[in-house]
């Protein structure tokens, strides 16, 4: 079988690699389609940890789709050309987390009634992509947030005077400036949720949160139910969720598709087609 292996910053080898053995315990997968995190973009540009566990030598890829082609003679719950997704909590040498959020946790925030939504972003090319989805947008780097998210929010009390009336900040971008609006300007008994991959040391005034009332959240993975909710959001058939998939390579052309991927001025998610036959 074919692999992506990292060899360190901006270099990628395409390795055959024996196919593993399937013990009486086993399921073999082969996977049909690998989807680019922004953690693979990190670490392919930036080097050795600076994303989530790929080091030197290691294999790419822990957001894939696959089927089922072999079981040991002891499993029951797989079937021989079963569609499934790796855990990736689970996946070898890989513990940490999937990737690609800020869209899809807005459409989970909708799902579960929250009544306004906004995404915000730099790139003007992600932020058609959320408008075509139906979800207000604002770019920090050439609008007034802070007013546009109260023109959108309404306005709550903080402890600097009237803001936005957020409840929810949700951080899926990693950028320093996101949690310092959120301190600034967050209003009472708002919260800040991070998936993003925020690897390096930050300085909170607890004491500001304190007399604020606001809460802090990490949410670095998904538990089966989560799983449940995102099949429920499918089948809803309200989202046109495929939209946001913007690109798709063979697998020879991954370190194109890293590259792509990491150019948020003209791609989405970014998608890597395995070789089926």
């Amino acid at each position: 079988m074919k692999a992506g292996i990292y060899l360190g910053q901006e270099k990628i080898e395409l390795r055959d690699l024996p196919m593993p053995p399937v013990g009486e315990n086993d399921v073999l997968v082969q996977n049909l389609y690998s989807s680019v995190c922004g953690t693979d973009v990190a670490v392919f540009f930036h080097g050795p940890n600076t994303g989530h566990k790929v080091t030197v030598g290691s294999e790419f890829g822990h957001e894939t789709v696959s089927r089922v082609v072999k079981v040991g003679k002891n499993v029951t719950d797989f079937t021989v050309g079963e569609r499934v997704y790796p855990y990736p909590r689970y996946a070898k040498g890989d513990t940490r987390r999937a990737g690609t959020i800020g869209i899809a946790a807005a459409v989970a925030l909708k799902h579960f009634g929250m009544g306004k939504v906004m995404l915000c972003d730099r790139a003007a090319f992600r932020l058609k992509l959320a408008e075509g989805l139906g979800f207000a947008v604002c770019n920090p780097a050439a609008e007034d947030f802070a007013a546009k998210a109260a023109t959108y929010f309404g306005t709550a009390p903080s402890l600097s005077g009237a803001t936005a009336d957020i409840d929810c900040w949700l951080d899926a971008a990693g950028a320093e400036s996101i949690l310092e609006d959120f301190l600034r300007l967050g209003k009472v008994e708002s919260q800040f949720v991070s998936v993003a991959v925020n690897n390096r040391p930050r300085t909170i005034d607890l004491l500001h949160m304190t007399y604020a009332q606001q809460s802090l959240i990490g949410s670095g993975g998904y538990m089966p139910e989560d799983v449940q909710d995102v099949q429920e959001i499918l089948a809803s058939g309200k989202w046109d969720l495929e939209r946001i998939i913007t690109h798709e390579f063979p697998l020879p052309e991954l370190e194109q598709a890293i590259r792509t991927a990491g150019d948020a001025e003209h791609a989405g998610n970014v998608v890597v087609k395995m070789k089926t036959a």
